[in-house]
C-alpha cells in the first residue's frame, strides 16, 4: 500500500483546479467567438541528434491563440465642452464580456459574440 503524504491543504488544490477550469473555459470560449484569432497552421520540425536519419525525431511548432492581436483604444473627447463639474477620467481598461448579439429578420435569433477589452485613454488626448 502506497502512503499519500497530507502535507498539502485539499481546498487549495480544489480552488486551483476551479482557477484552471475558469481560464481553459474562457480560452475555448475566445477561440469559438474570435476564430480569425487561432493560428491553424503548425509546421513540423525534424530535429536530427547525432548523424543518422533513424536518430531524428519529429516536433511539431505549437498553434498560437491572438498571435496577431493588437490593443484596442479607445480616446476621449476634449474636455473644454464639458461644464467642468467633473474631473477627468484617468486611463483605466474598459472590461471585455460576451454578449448574446441579435440577429436576423426581426432580430429573433441570437449568437454569442465577444466584445473585446479596450484601454479608455482618460483625460484629454495629447
Amino acid at each position: 500500500m502506497i502512503a499519500v503524504p497530507q502535507d498539502f491543504n485539499p481546498q487549495v488544490v480544489k480552488d486551483f483546479n476551479q482557477y484552471l477550469q475558469a481560464i481553459f473555459l474562457r480560452l475555448i470560449l475566445i477561440m469559438e467567438c474570435r476564430p480569425e484569432l487561432v493560428d491553424t497552421t503548425s509546421e513540423l520540425v525534424r530535429v536530427n541528434k547525432g548523424f543518422g536519419k533513424a536518430q531524428a525525431q519529429d516536433f511539431y511548432q505549437p498553434l498560437w491563440l491572438g498571435l496577431g492581436y493588437r490593443l484596442k483604444r479607445e480616446g476621449t473627447q476634449s474636455s473644454e465642452g464639458s461644464s467642468g463639474i467633473h474631473g477627468t477620467k484617468s486611463v483605466h481598461w474598459r472590461r471585455g464580456f460576451l454578449r448574446n448579439q441579435p440577429y436576423g429578420e426581426g432580430r429573433q435569433q441570437r449568437k454569442l459574440v465577444w466584445i473585446e477589452p479596450v484601454l479608455v485613454m482618460g483625460g484629454k488626448e495629447s
